[in-house]
């Protein structure tokens, strides 16, 4: 799984504020920030959650607004980018973080702890549980956001797409939503029929190789969208 880490000054002291941008290079763990953060499609939902984590958020895209310190609906953002571990380097944060019994401290390096987050193992490619909800592609970015900054375990994903191709097949257990604010922020919640199949999944360089027990069955990939993206064997992405 991910590494998430606090923005902090503190890091300084070990040579730059990005240092734990270094994180895959020698461990192998992915990070929510990286050399080309601003220009993933997920740019402004990271730095959101960095708002909710640090002390001293960032908050570099001018054009997005942010939040203060919540963690409580920081890890319901973390499950979204299958994330396990916080690395905490504010004292805001890790009195959060010792409070909350969703995490377990794993280790103290100097003034920089390191938290798992429990039952966070789910992996990067997961069933969805409701309705996924679809919506006008139109301004996805900011109906997105919208939906992203108030969370909750039940909230159902909205897939954007052209209005003409609600009908298609792909489409028929997911449930069409207005542009109403209301719709974005308190969805309709329903369950999807069925028993919820059981997903593996492997990522390499160029690829996520998944097996499911129920194919046809809408998942959720916990990988930034890229137009270059091609599915074999399913819909989508």
């Amino acid at each position: 799984p991910r590494v998430v880490f606090e923005h902090s000054p503190t890091y300084d002291q070990f040579g730059s504020i990005r240092t734990f941008e270094n994180l895959p290079l020698f461990s192998r763990r992915s990070t929510l920030e990286g050399l080309y953060m601003q220009s993933s499609i997920t740019a402004p939902f990271s730095f959101y959650l960095q708002s909710e984590l640090s002390a001293q958020a960032s908050a570099p895209l001018r054009q997005y607004s942010y939040t203060y310190q919540n963690l409580s609906n920081a890890l319901l953002h973390l499950n979204l980018f299958n994330v396990s571990q916080i690395i905490a380097a504010s004292d805001e944060l890790k009195r959060l973080c010792a409070a909350s019994t969703n995490l377990v401290r794993e280790t103290t390096h100097g003034d920089i702890q390191v938290y798992r987050i429990k039952n966070s193992a789910q992996g990067y490619v997961v069933p969805y549980t409701t309705q996924p909800l679809l919506a006008d592609h139109h301004d996805w970015r900011s109906k997105s956001l919208l939906w992203f900054r108030f969370p909750s375990p039940e909230k159902p994903p909205i897939v954007f797409v052209d209005p003409s191709k609600f009908n298609q097949p792909a489409f028929h257990d997911f449930l069409s939503i207005s542009d109403e604010r209301d719709a974005f922020v308190r969805p309709p919640i329903r369950p999807l029929p069925g028993t919820i199949p059981s997903v593996e999944s492997k990522l390499s360089r160029s690829g996520i190789m998944i097996t499911t027990s129920h194919p046809g069955w809408p998942l959720i990939v916990k990988v930034s969208y890229h137009p270059n993206w091609r599915c074999t064997g399913a819909d989508g992405p």
